[in-house]
């Protein structure tokens, strides 16, 4: 079996499967599942991979946000099939909705904005990035292959508030596939920031005596990249989450740009 970090990259190398005509306006990927231990997609892998169908959709745009709904779960025997139609695409701007699918259901459907990249002022909006944490901070999360810091306690079970915060430095990769990369972490367990919120449940879901299958909804927003860390912040009511990359510009080790 391949290692984990290998066999992410792997499933980030989608194969055109149609190319879009003036005719139907599709374009058409297929990408493998991950091998890991179980018999479920994980859904980090339909968000980095819905990332990297967007892109190879519209090359000369990069993806601005992305708003996911899962609906049934994949089996990770099976490759994935993405389905990308665009709604629109002018000089500036692009949009698609994607679907993934395997031969037995549809698995997730996305809507995805693009943008094209453009010289001119720049203003973001949101909340201040913090220091890096140091060496002390490193924890050691499943599924995740690369430097995670976090000052969050996924073990404490007293209530707090619903968000998780982590540093993450992968190793070096081509910007391409940076993006995809960071929404594949974002869906790393997916109820943690909600289950921090409920006092004796701790921040770890597998503790609970009973869980509810339920369909989740993934919103992701890109802030601008470049930077040489990233914090992925996640703030998670119980009917959605909310996820986004925020740079941090004064640490200056050669982290991966995310």
């Amino acid at each position: 079996m391949l290692d984990l970090w290998t066999d992410l990259i792997g499933c980030l190398d989608l194969h055109i499967e149609h190319a879009r005509s003036e005719a139907d306006n599709v374009s058409v990927f297929e990408g493998v599942s991950q091998q890991l231990d179980y018999h479920r997609v994980f859904g980090g892998q339909l968000l980095g991979q819905f990332i990297r169908a967007a892109s190879l959709a519209c090359p000369d745009k990069t993806v601005k946000s992305l708003h996911a709904v899962f609906g049934r779960e994949g089996r990770a025997g099976e490759p994935v099939c993405y389905r990308a139609t665009r709604q629109h695409e002018g000089r500036s701007f692009a949009s698609l909705t994607i679907t993934a699918q395997q031969p037995h259901a549809v698995l997730a459907s996305s809507s995805v904005s693009l943008h094209a990249v453009e010289d001119g002022p720049e203003n973001q909006d949101c909340q201040a990035v913090p220091a890096l944490l140091d060496e002390t901070h490193r924890v050691e999360l499943d599924l995740i292959p690369w430097e995670t810091r976090s000052a969050e306690d996924l073990n404490a079970l007293t209530a707090g508030p619903p968000r998780f915060e982590v540093w993450m430095r992968t190793p070096p990769v081509d910007d391409e596939l940076a993006t995809a990369l960071a929404a594949y972490a974002t869906e790393h367990r997916p109820l943690a920031s909600t289950a921090s919120a409920q006092s004796g449940a701790g921040a770890r879901p597998l503790l609970w005596p009973r869980r509810r299958s339920h369909r989740r909804r993934h919103a992701r927003r890109v802030l601008r990249p470049g930077s040489a860390a990233a914090l992925s912040r996640r703030h998670r009511p119980m009917t959605q989450k909310r996820s986004h990359i925020a740079p941090n510009e004064q640490f200056g080790e050669p982290y991966s740009r995310i």
